[in-house]
């Protein structure tokens, strides 16, 4: 009941990508309505007449007894 993830965008191709030393990489997910700028590291506006995006590689590492930010969208 303590374990949560804190998570991170990597911004590497999937195939750059060595095994983690600890948590797991996720890859293939995809966007709805919406696009990630790959340059700047945001979610942006969905292109004109593109339905799903491609979202990049997410990093997800174990943390006990995580607090998140207050600040930090949840």
């Amino acid at each position: 009941d303590t374990l949560s993830f804190t998570f991170e965008v990597i911004p590497k191709p999937k195939e750059e990508l060595e095994a983690p030393g600890d948590g797991v990489y996720i890859y293939g997910l995809n966007i709805e309505g919406a696009h990630w700028d790959f340059d700047r590291g945001v979610l942006t506006d969905a292109t004109p007449g593109e339905m799903f995006a491609e979202f990049p590689v997410l990093y997800l590492l174990p943390q006990q007894n995580y607090v998140p930010d207050p600040a930090d969208y949840q």
